[in-house]
């Protein structure tokens, strides 16, 4: 595992998020004001990247730490680094346990990636509150669903090297079905029309609105052409 790499990574996000967190305490009443703008838009994004993503990466490594418990491990320790982190233990398990407790945090991760996504396209929420929940949710689903399994597929490590690789081949089929069909599934929402627009203006239920996708308008002419 590049662990190197990944402290120079949050480092680097660490620094934005502070920035972000500043940014936020200064204009959170006109984020959260009637008037939506540009600007608006990119800090709600920066929210939902910086500030709300470690609180999901701890919650993905709790679900690892607390099936380890279940199964009666009694020293998991989550070692939390705000954009990353792993769990520890002593405990030695057999391959169905290696296979459930690696398959737990990528399973949070996908939950509250689709229950984040629900709730900003289904609750009427002020749009700064929507569009930083779907920012958030949409990164967990690209996470789980592309990065993850590439890290592992490319490096060898990682969750789902033991999850298609625990030697429990029923199992892995099983999640490689859903894992399939998720991943369709989140490339059609994506490209939706009304979902493009959602990312423009957050509303509920976007896909109810009539969505008029405009282009800009050319620049005009210097004196002259």
């Amino acid at each position: 595992m590049p662990v190197g790499l990944f402290w120079v990574i949050s480092a680097f996000y660490l620094l934005a998020a502070l920035a972000t967190l500043r940014q936020l305490v200064r204009g959170w009443r006109g984020l959260l004001d009637a008037r939506w703008t540009a600007a608006d838009r990119e800090l709600a994004q920066r929210v939902g990247m910086l500030l709300l993503v470690p609180p999901a990466v701890w919650l993905h490594e709790w679900g690892h730490a607390t099936v380890m418990r279940l199964y009666g491990a009694t020293d998991p320790a989550i070692h939390f680094f705000f954009y990353w982190g792993y769990v520890t233990s002593s405990m030695p398990f057999t391959p169905l346990q290696s296979f459930v407790v690696a398959l737990a945090g990528p399973l949070v991760t996908y939950m509250l990636g689709w229950a984040m996504l629900a709730v900003a396209l289904l609750l009427p929420l002020r749009p700064a509150t929507a569009l930083a929940l779907a920012t958030c949710g949409m990164l967990q689903l690209v996470l789980v669903l592309v990065l993850y399994p590439a890290m592992s597929l490319l490096g060898g490590w990682g969750d789902f090297t033991m999850i298609y690789r625990a030697g429990v081949p029923l199992a892995s089929l099983v999640v490689g079905i859903v894992h399939a069909a998720s991943l369709a599934a989140f490339a059609w929402l994506m490209g939706r029309e009304w979902m493009r627009g959602f990312w423009g203006y957050p509303c509920p239920r976007p896909w109810r609105v009539r969505w008029i996708m405009t282009i800009p308008a050319a620049a005009p002419p210097l004196d002259g052409q």
